[in-house]
């Protein structure tokens, strides 16, 4: 994919600054929110060898501004504006800030508050951070079909595609992906959930430059090594010297669980743990882990 520079970027927060009037006037303002999130991740550094394993902490500070615009009695549209900032203490190298807008398309299928919703989403996400190969552009699409059983237990089932232009090749990546969740309101300040999902596509992944040089000479096997030798590339120093960041073709499974209780009639936290397991074209598998602490208000 074509390279990306900053100048693109903050191009982007002109024309996003420029759009806030338009926007305004469109829609009426509905929510604003803040949230922050302690997140630590076994495995950060989506290594295949347990030696390579990077383990570490990121701490999240980002808001929403959302707005919304009844276009039909059953057709709500609704626009947010996100951004968030990441701070990763022991490896500043991931630190990076996020934003982009996302306009979501709701029809209620049915009567009551039991009935089918369908939900339509695009979206922008531009990224910048301290590590310059790795600001990019995404483009986001998704559909999600949900509904309530009662006053316990609701579902949904979503499909989505994301694409990542990236200023290095090895960060260009973009996947296809489907999730299906329940949810379990025991009581009105509640709710547990869970989920599995699998995801299909190219993700960039790392690993050291004497394990990446090993499986290039054949350690692997040959197999490996000719897959290995095409894979675009990068020696992004990110979790050690001559640490190398690329990209492969994999499918990743995953699961997770949360509890998320409601503080006040304005704040939640949410508790969240989840496993993804990566396996690529060449059958090498890759493990992460993450435990999440997230604190939203909502003004």
């Amino acid at each position: 994919m074509p390279a990306l520079n900053r100048a693109w970027l903050w191009l982007g927060v002109v024309l996003g600054v420029g759009a806030i009037s338009p926007v305004r006037a469109a829609f009426t303002p509905s929510a604003l929110a803040v949230n922050t999130s302690y997140r630590w991740t076994e495995n950060i550094s989506r290594a295949s060898g347990a030696a390579d394993f990077r383990d570490a902490a990121e701490y999240e500070l980002g808001g929403q501004a959302r707005f919304v615009r009844q276009l039909t009695p059953r057709l709500l549209a609704r626009l947010d504006l996100d951004v968030a900032g990441w701070i990763c203490p022991e490896y500043d190298l991931l630190d990076r800030l996020e934003f982009g807008p996302r306009l979501v398309l709701t029809r209620k299928i049915g009567l009551g508050p039991e009935a089918w919703v369908l939900a339509a989403e695009t979206g922008l996400t531009a990224r910048t951070g301290r590590l310059d190969d790795a600001d990019s552009v995404a483009a986001r699409a998704g559909l999600t079909l949900s509904k309530r059983f009662g006053p316990w237990f609701s579902t949904a089932v979503s499909g989505s595609w994301t694409g990542q232009e990236a200023k290095d090749a090895a960060f260009a990546v973009a996947h296809y992906a489907a999730e299906a969740r329940v949810n379990f309101d025991p009581h009105p300040r509640a709710r547990f959930s869970a989920g599995v999902g699998r995801r299909d596509g190219t993700f960039t992944v790392g690993a050291s430059e004497m394990r990446f040089g090993r499986a290039l000479a054949g350690a692997l096997g040959p197999r490996v090594a000719s897959y290995f030798a095409t894979v675009p590339t990068a020696t992004t120093e990110l979790f050690g010297p001559g640490w190398v960041s690329y990209s492969v073709e994999a499918e990743v499974e995953e699961w997770w669980c949360e509890f998320s209780p409601v503080l006040t009639d304005r704040s939640s936290l949410a508790l969240r743990y989840g496993r993804a397991h990566f396996t690529n074209r060449v059958d090498i598998e890759y493990r992460q882990d993450t435990v999440s602490l997230s604190f939203l208000y909502a003004f």
